[in-house]
C-alpha cells in the first residue's frame, strides 16, 4: 500500500512541478509583452537646444531631454524627433532614432 502512495505521491509533485514552470513561462511572456509597451516609438516637435551637457527639444508646455546621437548641428532649428521614451531616475529622456528639419505650415 505504501508503494502505491508513493506513486501517487510522485505523480502530484511532478503535476505541481510542471505547474509552477507553466506559471514561470506565463510571467516571463507578460513581463517581455509590458516592456514592449513603455518602449513605443515617440514623434515630437519643437525647437532643439543645448544647454550644458545635454539637448532639449521644448514641445508646447514639456521639456524633454534627448539623447542617441550628436544633434548640434540641429541646434536652434525647428525639428521632428522620433525615438523611444525611456524613464530614468532623471525623468524621461528621448532617445533619438529618427531627427529632420520640421516642415514649414503655409
Amino acid at each position: 500500500m505504501r508503494s502505491g502512495r508513493r506513486g501517487v505521491a510522485s505523480v502530484v509533485l511532478a503535476l505541481f512541478a510542471g505547474l509552477l514552470l507553466a506559471m514561470t513561462d506565463v510571467t516571463a511572456a507578460v513581463a517581455d509583452q509590458s516592456k514592449s509597451k513603455t518602449r513605443a516609438t515617440t514623434i515630437r516637435m519643437g525647437v532643439l537646444k543645448q544647454t550644458d551637457s545635454q539637448f532639449v527639444i521644448k514641445s508646447g508646455r514639456t521639456t524633454y531631454r534627448i539623447t542617441g546621437r550628436d544633434l548640434s548641428p540641429w541646434v536652434g532649428k525647428k525639428v521632428k524627433v522620433t525615438g523611444t521614451m525611456i524613464r530614468t531616475e532623471k525623468g524621461r529622456v528621448l532617445e533619438v532614432t529618427k531627427i529632420e528639419e520640421a516642415k514649414r505650415s503655409r
